[in-house]
């Protein structure tokens, strides 16, 4: 009993108390700083591995590009092979390869592991062993690039057999390659041409899915660094505020507490002094000691202001859950008061919307003695859901016995609005630029088609040699200002790093001299001449992107034409240098002065050339001075006010070997008219007259085949049932019922189940054409459609 009452005594010392003050006050600080930057240092790891995830995806993607490119190649040496067992092992490599990247598109798909053998040198056995660990967590992110070329790898099957059998006819027949070129198109020799017809555009879609794939992947990838970058950056100034908080509320709890142990000590030998002294002087100094008391009180007010005051949301609770203090912080988040929560359990937030493995795992954690750190989804007292960021720890005593568990939350609800917010911002990007494709491939549509069929010479028109000329150059322009409206939709694509870009073999010459015909017009109207330096047949083929290539060399020409002098002169020049190839667009106009010079790039940037009356929307430079270093190269400017501009151009050259050649859009010679012997009949459901003025003019092209025409839905599904057609062409826009509706009542229906539908619409989006084809359109021609590619479309149908 004597030994309770002495540690009661001690504990009631004042020194004593003093001292256990500023330790569990330390120990508080310190915990919380322990507590804290193990939260950031997760975070950070969670991030990272993000961006190392991605960084595996990047390289994937790259893998899946290489096994195409291999793919392909395997294709064009199967036509040179003499044997079949050079055809066998050709095949017997094609598999292998395909059932390789099947592996790599089922690891990009669901995630996974994936063994991977590189060859140290093409010359030695020696081989590297790549294991790539990719990790598919985002249930939202749906991968239609991997999904489209998975779907399309089982058509190799067909490419394969039809090259064996044509091959395997060439072989029987024994006849030299020489042999084979002077039958000019007739025989195995022209369905291998055909079959490589076939086989290109096959081969572009599946290598532009897989850029778009390493693109998508290398965006988030640096979207993460960023996010990785201004995480670390906050937390870093978030943890030095938080050590010098707490630095300072130890110190200054050190500082009072030997002030106080002083005072202590001092009173005391007062008092021992007052004990000598009379009944007045005890008296006083047991009132100063009494004051000393009083500053205590406050000293511990201030450190509890420290928590109640803090930022984050603190709960501490006892070992069942029940609350036993929460800061004004808590109070302001939930709605609930410190009265209506103390004695309550956390539950009582609980808005039913955080997965329960969430607190399965949370509780786990916990009963290991370990610190848990998650995302909860909770309710305030007026129903408002909210989310937070929690770090919930358990706290033990001096014995180290669990007492009691301690949580610190942020709201982070605002930064979940802030993302959805962006990600809405972004869908009504892409509906805005889907309707913008739809309402400008329209009317290149009848552009496009009625030049191409001016361009066929038939018994009904001629055209002289002039008026070919002319058209010819109509349907040119149009298919380049086609292009040009892709990649003015690509624009916001190219500013984000997702761009697609197909790097291939290409002539400088050639297409230099593409570029000079479509500008010469407008060079003929200023009086300016186009000089081209001889230098430019002899540089070496680049390898960059045809039509972004293209799209730059215009964009110079054009500039150089539009702002030189009445009279005056463009020049093109070209020169190896190592391992890039150096093209010069050089004029002698009115220059560009340092200070333009820079802003030259900069988008929207006329120069001062706003009033001038010279057309341009400031953007082209910039645009081509990305695509330049898209395609690994550099474009770079250097002029002399009143002397003219320089423009140069350097792109890598390509590699030995690989030359690139091109064909006209539309053949003007020779005699185009098909000949068919069966007869059909073709229903055309569209709204648009001049789309169906167009399709009668191609239709008229065969005399043994008949179109009708109606134009909505409802009329065109009552035509088919009564008509029973051959081919149904189907526009999607429609009035009322839409084509994809429209071709859903046609399945219901027993008498036009089975009529072949194909899809005719300007809508070029890759989900509208994957969503066509999986509900059962036969084809899906995107307007301005040309009219070999339709021809081809009717003759497979009706061979079924």
């Amino acid at each position: 009993m004597d030994d309770n009452k002495m540690k009661i005594r001690y504990l009631k010392e004042p020194i004593v108390r003093q001292v256990l003050l500023l330790l569990v006050v330390s120990s508080l600080s310190i915990i919380s700083l322990l507590m804290t930057h193990r939260y950031m240092q997760s975070r950070m790891a969670f991030i990272r591995s993000l961006v190392d995830n991605e960084q595996v995806r990047v390289e994937l993607s790259n893998l899946v590009h290489t096994e195409l490119h291999a793919v392909q190649s395997s294709f064009q040496k199967m036509s040179m092979a003499s044997t079949e067992n050079e055809l066998q092992s050709l095949t017997v490599g094609i598999n292998n390869t395909l059932k390789k990247l099947d592996e790599i598109l089922f690891v990009m798909e669901n995630g996974g592991v994936l063994r991977h053998v590189y060859k140290a040198h093409s010359l030695d056995k020696e081989e590297l062993v790549r294991r790539f660990i990719y990790g598919h967590d985002n249930e939202r992110r749906i991968d239609t690039e991997v999904i489209q070329i998975r779907n399309n790898l089982p058509e190799m099957q067909h490419f394969i057999a039809d090259f064996w059998e044509i091959l395997a006819g060439i072989m029987q027949q024994e006849m030299s390659v020489r042999e084979r070129r002077l039958q000019d198109g007739e025989g195995y020799y022209a369905q291998l041409l055909g079959a490589y017809a076939r086989l290109d555009p096959f081969f572009d879609r599946l290598m532009d899915n897989s850029f778009q794939i390493y693109f998508d992947a290398d965006t988030e990838k640096r979207k993460l660094e960023q996010k990785t970058r201004e995480v670390e950056r906050t937390f870093q100034k978030r943890l030095v505020w938080i050590f010098m908080a707490a630095g300072g509320v130890i110190l200054l709890l050190g500082w009072l507490v030997l002030r106080n142990v002083g005072k202590i000590l001092f009173d005391r030998r007062v008092i021992q002094d007052a004990l000598q002294v009379s009944n007045k002087n005890r008296e006083e100094m047991v009132r100063s000691y009494t004051i000393s008391l009083e500053k205590e009180a406050q000293q511990r007010e201030k450190l509890q202001l420290v928590v109640e005051q803090n930022p984050s949301s603190i709960v501490i609770t006892d070992l069942d859950g029940n609350i036993e203090y929460v800061n004004k912080q808590f109070e302001t988040i939930t709605g609930y008061t410190r009265e209506e929560a103390l004695g309550q359990n956390p539950r009582i937030l609980n808005s039913g919307l955080t997965p329960p493995e969430t607190f399965e795992n949370m509780w786990k954690t916990l009963q290991k003695g370990e610190m848990w750190t998650g995302e909860l989804v909770n309710r305030a007292k007026n129903g408002e859901i909210y989310h937070e960021n929690v770090l919930l720890a358990p706290l033990k005593n001096d014995k180290g016995e669990l007492t009691n568990y301690v949580a610190i939350k942020e709201n982070i609800t605002e930064l979940k609005k802030a993302r959805e917010a962006a990600e809405a911002s972004n869908n009504a990007k892409s509906q805005f630029l889907s309707r913008m494709s739809h309402e400008l491939r329209t009317p290149l549509h009848a552009i496009n088609g009625f030049s191409q069929l001016l361009l066929k010479k038939n018994k009904n028109h001629t055209l002289d040699e002039r008026q070919s000329d002319q058209v010819l150059q109509i349907n040119t322009a149009g298919n380049h200002l086609l292009e040009l409206i892709n990649e003015i939709l690509d624009l916001s694509r190219i500013e984000s790093g997702g761009i697609t870009l197909s790097l291939e073999s290409i002539s400088v010459a050639e297409t230099v001299r593409e570029c000079i015909a479509l500008v010469a017009s407008l060079a003929n109207e200023s009086g300016i001449t186009i000089d081209v330096d001889q230098s430019i047949r002899g540089v070496p083929h680049i390898r960059a992107d045809l039509t972004r290539f293209k799209q730059v060399m215009l964009n110079l020409l054009s500039n150089a034409i539009k702002y030189s002098h009445p009279g005056g002169s463009v020049s093109l020049s070209g020169e190896q240098r190592g391992d890039t190839v150096h093209i010069e667009v050089s004029d002698n106009g009115i220059g560009i002065s340092e200070e333009q010079m820079k802003n030259l790039f900069v988008p929207f940037a006329r120069l001062g050339q706003d009033d001038s009356g010279i057309e341009g929307t400031g953007i082209g430079m910039t645009i081509s001075k990305q695509l330049v270093e898209l395609m690994n190269g550099t474009l770079e400017a250097t002029s002399d006010p009143g002397v003219g501009t320089v423009f140069c151009v350097r792109l890598p050259t390509a590699e030995e070997g690989k030359e690139h050649s091109t064909l006209d859009p539309i053949v003007a010679e020779g005699d185009n008219e098909v000949v068919t012997e069966r007869t059909a009949t073709f229903l055309y459901i569209e709204d648009n007259p001049c789309n169906i003025r167009l399709m009668k003019f191609i239709i008229e092209q065969w005399p043994t085949y008949s179109l009708v025409v109606r134009k909505n839905a409802e009329k065109g599904i009552k035509a088919a049932a009564m008509l029973n057609p051959d081919i149904i062409f189907m526009d999607l826009h429609l009035p009322g019922m839409t084509g994809q509706e429209a071709f859903v009542e046609l399945q219901k229906n027993q008498k036009t189940k089975d009529i072949p539908v194909i899809a005719l619409s300007a809508d070029a989006l890759p989900t509208t054409v994957e969503e066509c084809l999986q509900l059962g359109f036969v084809s899906y021609l995107t307007k301005p459609i040309i009219i070999e590619s339709l021809r081809e479309e009717i003759e497979k149908c009706l061979q079924r």
